[in-house]
């Protein structure tokens, strides 16, 4: 009886690994290529709230976060392990700056791959705590938590898709929130919004203060766009694009 019952066990650890690897298997593909566009409201001590559109656009070693109300999109490509090269599009003027890759910015590598590919880091979301699950498949949702001195963060994440569902940051005087609003992995769709932003007339960061005569150029310079921040994207008005510090 007791050969009988070891081997059921057996049969049901090997059916149910077997599970497993069929689910990451046909969510594999979605977790490569992905278009998931988030809304994203700000709180701050200021009673007015700010909303905005974040699109992340995802294929292989190639991820960009599109913010269509500034007509800027933030891009990354992944070269070789802990190296990543920066691209910033200007989309209302069809422009590009670029970083070379492991360039230093503000004296530091982005390395930190995982964050741009899917809004959070491996490294942060290790750190949180699991409060429940629910869904299956390639819809499993785990719920995270993470409090800390200043505040907390909630994440619900798409496990299997690599995807963050929805995001609350908070601290003593700010609170951000993203909410997945619409997801699809159309491979033409994707290559075509990279393929299109690949055309753009494109500058070397390192060349930017030797070109004194595109206006472009000195335009970006004059409003704050272009400075060697540690996103590489800034505001009109000088302050950082809002971005995930999730390290």
């Amino acid at each position: 009886m007791e050969i009988i019952v070891n081997m059921r066990k057996l049969i049901l650890g090997i059916f149910t690994l077997a599970s497993a690897q069929a689910v990451a298997n046909q969510c594999d593909e979605p977790a490569k290529w992905a278009m998931a566009t988030y809304a994203q409201v700000a709180y701050s001590d200021n009673p007015q709230q700010r909303h905005r559109t974040l699109t992340l656009w995802r294929k292989p070693n190639n991820v960009a976060h599109q913010y269509p109300q500034l007509e800027i999109t933030q891009a990354w490509q992944s070269v070789r392990p802990d190296t990543v090269k920066p691209i910033r599009y200007f989309d209302a003027h069809e422009r590009a700056i670029e970083y070379q890759p492991g360039e230093l910015i503000h004296g530091k590598r982005d390395t930190n791959w995982s964050e741009h590919n899917q809004l959070i880091s491996d490294t942060l979301l290790r750190s949180m705590r699991l409060t429940h699950q629910d869904g299956i498949g390639c819809d499993k949702v785990e719920h995270y938590v993470l409090n800390h001195r200043d505040g907390s963060i909630k994440v619900a994440w798409l496990a299997q898709k690599k995807l963050v569902k929805t995001m609350v940051i908070e601290n003593n005087t700010r609170r951000e929130e993203f909410t997945l609003q619409h997801i699809h992995h159309n491979k033409a769709a994707i290559s075509a919004f990279f393929e299109h932003r690949d055309k753009y007339k494109s500058t070397d960061y390192a060349d930017i203060g030797d070109d004194h005569t595109d206006p472009f150029l000195t335009n970006m310079v004059h409003q704050g766009f272009i400075e060697a921040g540690a996103s590489g994207f800034y505001q009109a008005n000088g302050e950082p694009l809002p971005t995930v510090h999730a390290h």
